[in-house]
C-alpha cells in the first residue's frame, strides 16, 4: 500500500512513522493483525522504549487506540480511518508519554560535554531560525537509523521545543538502543528562556 495522509497531529503522525516506518506501514501491519486474531485490534505504547505497537489481544502497554471490528480490506479501513478521533488519540499518547521517562530529564545545567541532538519534527526545524549551539540536527522519525551511529561511549542530550513528547520518546528509543540518553527539560524555548547560548539553525 502506497503512503496515506491522515487528518491526524502531526506529531502523532511522527511517532506512527518512527515506530513503523510510515502510516502506510502501519495500517498494513494493524490489518494482518488483526486478520491473524479474527478480533479486535488495539494500538499501544510501551514505555519500556518508547514504541507504538499494533496487538489483537491484551498485551502489556498503554491503549492509544482500540477497535471494536476491525477492518478486513484496505478500502474499509479508509473508511474506517476518516471516522477516528485522532485528537483523542493523541491525547491519550501524550498523556502516557508524559508518565514516562522523568528519570531520563536532563536540565540545562547539566549538559556539559553531552553530545547535544536537536530532533524537532523536520517541518518543525526547518521553519526554525536557531538551534542550541553546538547541536546537530537528527530526524526524530529515523531514530532506529542513526542510533547505531552513535558512539558506544556517548552522552546524548536530545531537544524538541518544549520537552514533551517527541524528545522523551527519542531518548527513550535510543536507551532502548544501548545509547547513555536523557532529554532537554523544557526544550529549547526554555534553553533560550535561560539565556544558554544558540546559533544559527544549519542544515543537517
Amino acid at each position: 500500500m502506497n503512503d496515506i495522509s491522515l487528518p491526524m497531529p502531526p506529531a502523532f503522525e511522527l511517532a506512527i512513522q518512527a515506530s513503523f516506518g510510515s502510516v502506510a506501514a502501519w495500517l498494513d501491519d494493524f490489518l494482518s493483525c488483526a486478520a491473524q486474531a479474527g478480533g479486535p485490534a488495539q494500538l499501544l505504547f510501551n514505555a519500556a522504549d518508547g514504541r507504538l505497537l499494533n496487538r489483537a489481544t491484551a498485551q502489556a502497554g498503554v491503549p492509544i487506540l482500540a477497535l471494536d471490528q476491525p477492518w478486513r480490506t484496505p478500502d474499509e479501513a479508509h473508511a474506517g480511518l476518516a471516522c477516528i478521533d485522532w485528537a483523542a488519540a493523541y491525547a491519550r499518547y501524550q498523556a502516557a508519554v508524559l508518565q514516562t521517562g522523568e528519570d531520563l530529564l536532563v536540565q540545562g545545567a547539566d549538559t556539559d560535554h553531552a553530545r547535544m541532538l536537536d530532533v524537532r519534527r523536520a517541518g518543525v526545524f526547518a521553519q526554525a531560525p536557531t538551534m542550541a549551539a553546538g547541536a546537530r540536527w537528527m530526524d526524530p522519525a529515523r531514530v532506529d537509523e542513526w542510533a547505531r551511529q552513535l558512539p558506544a561511549d556517548a552522552r546524548v542530550v536530545v531537544y524538541c521545543v518544549h520537552g514533551h513528547e517527541v524528545s522523551r520518546v527519542t531518548a527513550l528509543r535510543l536507551r532502548a538502543a544501548g545509547v547513555s540518553a536523557g532529554f532537554l527539560a523544557g526544550g529549547l524555548a526554555q534553553w533560550q528562556a535561560d539565556g544558554r547560548p544558540v546559533m544559527a539553525r544549519s542544515a543537517p
